[in-house]
């Protein structure tokens, strides 16, 4: 099954923070906080694990360390986050972004 190009760009703005994390940061984050992603009231919980120093994003696993950069830091991720958004108190809920989120950008 194949998609459009816009569910993909989708996709991938779910997985971008628009912040330079480093192993550091996540360390120093409160276990619980939300991030923010490029896909519009679309966030993501950092959850660290209780028997070790890893952490999990919306649930997935994040491996650190696949590369750091004067402005930018990449994760691995152990799978595909799926769409929350986290409003208000932060209580999430499963909800699609819109199929036409990006049809109007040229």
């Amino acid at each position: 099954m194949t998609s459009s190009a816009s569910v993909y760009i989708t996709a991938l703005c779910y997985h971008i923070v628009p912040l330079r994390l480093s192993l550091a940061d996540l360390q120093n984050l409160t276990s619980g906080s939300i991030l923010p992603t490029l896909l519009p009231i679309h966030d993501i919980q950092v959850q660290r694990r209780p028997e070790s120093k890893n952490f999990t994003a919306n649930g997935v696993d994040v491996m650190p360390g696949l590369f750091f950069g004067r402005n930018i830091v990449v994760y691995g991720l152990g799978g595909i986050l799926s769409f929350r958004t986290h409003i208000g108190l932060g209580h999430g809920s499963s909800l699609l972004p819109p199929a036409n989120l990006y049809n109007n950008q040229s």
